[in-house]
């Protein structure tokens, strides 16, 4: 075949152009006026091919489009490969329809009184492919949307807004696997509210609800973006302090407990210790215990100290605790 003529070779042009299902444009490349037009032109653009000749293209575009198409062009008239774009096309019955363009250079055969170059402009209808993009990527974009907050909703307890007890523990086993590989500590803090009983008995229980919510606020505001409050159960909270050992989470600990002594409510002054007020329990790994459980157990040990011993306090977990944890 390298010295054979190429079929195509053979073709005319005029018996391609004038044969395209596409609409095809050629241009003058400094004006972009149509020199001529192909018969499907009157199919896809909706005007016939001496309705184009001789009008600048930018006549038959949408305002909003007509500065972009016109800078795509001038880019499009350097190239003799094709360069695709989108633009919007006013229709003879003044409908937008959304056009892909493909541009390109087209040298022409020497010829008196012709240009030696033009600008090949096909033009395809693509309106209902692109909307039927966007509906796709609308519809799967809502559908991530759905989808993250179904997620939210399965991690999230509906009262508090913290952290719901099944992903905690989800992240307590990570945090935990996580530790024991590279040797770094975490803590739990167990926070209890105060005679909670007492203010459903006296409030009832909406009221029980919103003092939950407060006091879900304050380990809200108060924990960092690396501790994860949660709610345990009940009236029982718990944050997982990441990297932090035990005794380094008692600062946040005592903040905790006095946002949440400090919580403006009617319902405090008939609490016995006359405000809203919580007991802590603090355990760490490795320092405390072995494993997940104990680590729980621990800090569990330690609230119910904190209780036993007059309540709104911070109790750790103690050296008898250790060594039980420890086996010793």
């Amino acid at each position: 075949m390298g010295s054979e003529k190429r079929l195509a070779k053979l073709a005319t042009y005029e018996d391609l152009f004038e044969r395209m299902l596409d609409a095809g444009l050629l241009l003058d490349k400094d004006q972009f006026t149509v020199l001529d037009a192909n018969e499907a032109c009157e199919g896809v653009l909706g005007f016939s091919r001496d309705a184009l000749i001789g009008k600048k293209l930018e006549t038959f575009l949408s305002p909003s489009s007509c500065v972009s198409l016109l800078k795509e062009l001038r880019v499009s008239r350097r190239r003799y490969h094709p360069r695709r774009f989108d633009t919007l096309w006013l229709g003879s019955d003044s409908k937008e329809r959304t056009m892909e363009i493909a541009a390109c250079s087209l040298r022409l055969q020497p010829g008196e009184g012709q240009p030696a170059e033009v600008l090949q402009v096909l033009i395809k209808d693509v309106t209902r492919e692109r909307s039927a993009e966007r509906d796709a990527e609308k519809y799967l974009s809502d559908l991530q949307i759905a989808n993250q907050k179904l997620e939210k909703l399965s991690t999230t307890d509906e009262m508090t807004q913290l952290a719901n007890y099944r992903h905690f523990r989800s992240e307590l086993e990570k945090e935990h696997e996580r530790s024991f590989r590279y040797g770094t500590p975490y803590a739990l803090i167990f926070v209890d509210i105060d005679h909670f009983k007492k203010l459903n008995d006296t409030h009832g229980h909406k009221a029980g609800d919103e003092v939950l919510r407060q006091v879900a606020m304050v380990l809200r505001t108060q924990c960092r973006n690396t501790d994860l409050p949660a709610r345990y159960g009940g009236e029982e909270f718990v944050v997982l302090c990441a990297g932090v050992p035990w005794h380094g989470s008692l600062i946040l600990a005592e903040r905790i407990r006095k946002g949440i002594e400090a919580i403006q409510t009617p319902y405090g002054s008939t609490q016995p210790l006359g405000k809203v007020t919580a007991s802590f329990g603090v355990a760490g790994f490795p320092d405390h215990a072995p494993s997940v459980n104990e680590v729980l157990e621990c800090a569990d040990e330690a609230l119910y100290e904190a209780k036993s011993e007059g309540r709104n306090q911070i109790h750790t977990a103690s050296p008898k605790l250790k060594a039980r944890a420890s086996g010793e």
